[in-house]
């Protein structure tokens, strides 16, 4: 069996620590990244529903007001024939589109807005914090990594020369 001492501990231990800490910094950066951003949906193209029917987009909650474009001939649809509010369905914020008018039945449209996904975090301090705790899990692992330095290894023979 084979013994490690000194550096090449400190080297086998520093790898391991920085691979476990890139794989979970990555998880939480992605999910911080989720519910911390409002995103933009442009041209997304949705068939009108029958007039007086909703369509459901599940799981978004609208910021602001949304520009609805008719396909056929590219020319904005008067906000007087259609309404899209955030709506609480089975418990989830969801984006529901409801058509007005009858003429418009069945055909494609192009739909654009600002949304804040399911989870996002409202509030601003909120928010700050929520960064922070990717920041201070990479203050950590660098903090993990300069006292193994000094503790086991070489470095901390080399610092103390004169």
């Amino acid at each position: 069996m084979v013994r490690f001492q000194g550096d090449a501990k400190t080297i086998l231990i520093i790898f391991i620590a920085i691979i476990m800490a890139v794989v979970f910094i990555d998880v939480i950066a992605d999910q911080t990244y989720a519910v911390t951003t409002t995103l933009d949906a442009v041209n997304v193209t949705v068939t009108v529903p029958t007039a007086n029917n909703d369509l459901s987009i599940l799981g978004r909650t609208l910021i602001g007001s949304a520009v609805v474009i008719n396909t056929t001939d590219n020319s904005a649809i008067n906000a007087t024939n259609y309404t899209i509010q955030t709506k609480i369905v089975n418990g989830k914020a969801t984006i529901v589109y409801t058509n007005l008018e009858a003429k418009w039945n069945g055909i494609d449209v192009k739909t654009s807005y600002s949304y804040e996904p399911e989870g996002y975090v409202r509030e601003s301090s909120s928010r700050t914090l929520v960064l922070l705790v990717v920041l201070f899990g990479a203050l950590a692992i660098i903090i993990f990594i300069i006292s193994r330095l000094m503790k086991d290894s070489s470095l901390k023979q080399f610092l103390r020369m004169k």
